[in-house]
């Protein structure tokens, strides 16, 4: 999980971009930062928008796992904006 505007004004979907193509390592921006989420659906799996709460967040997170596993989970969680469609 990255948000987008990280400490000390780094940024997150730079961030993100670099995780993805230096390490393969997929991320799920975690931001209040909508528009800049939106423009930026390249860099990460997708958006869990802040506020959130620690249960909806833990339920997005495992969702993407099933998602990554090759298992279909069900319904996206309300909280969760896909970006593009998954496959394990």
């Amino acid at each position: 999980m990255v948000d987008i505007d990280l400490h000390d004004g780094d940024d997150g979907v730079a961030l993100a971009r670099t995780l993805r193509d230096c390490y393969g390592t997929p991320s799920l921006f975690l931001s209040g930062q909508v528009p800049r989420a939106l423009a930026n659906r390249d860099a990460a799996l997708g958006l869990i928008r802040k506020p959130s709460d620690p249960e909806s967040v833990l339920g997005a997170v495992a969702y993407i796992g099933e998602l990554r596993r090759g298992r279909n989970p069900g319904r996206v969680p309300p909280q969760l904006e896909l970006f593009r469609e998954l496959h394990g």
